[in-house]
């Protein structure tokens, strides 16, 4: 069965071979030097985040590591996210 990760990775090749448009996570789109976001106006879906650990997992140090270091790049990376940060790429 295909998961997210592999569609998402589909619709990118398909829209740099020219096939359509597509809807991207911005942190996808606006770092493809070969996408251009759509003018404003088109429909934006919104989408929560998640990320879950097992409770008996919690405390295992290599998780608390890497909740951690996903934490510190999501906050870096925040408005690229959102969508809100300019794209050089962008269509005007």
């Amino acid at each position: 069965m295909w998961g997210l990760y592999e569609s998402l990775l589909l619709q990118v090749e398909a829209v740099r071979l020219g096939l359509g448009m597509g809807q991207l996570p911005c942190l996808l789109g606006d770092t493809d030097p070969m996408l251009r976001r759509v003018p404003p106006g088109v429909a934006r879906p919104a989408y929560g985040l998640w990320y879950l650990i097992h409770p008996d997992m919690r405390e295992t140090a290599r998780l608390r590591a890497f909740s951690a270091f996903l934490a510190h790049y999501i906050k870096q990376h925040l408005d690229l996210i959102e969508g809100r940060r300019p794209a050089r790429n962008a269509v005007e």
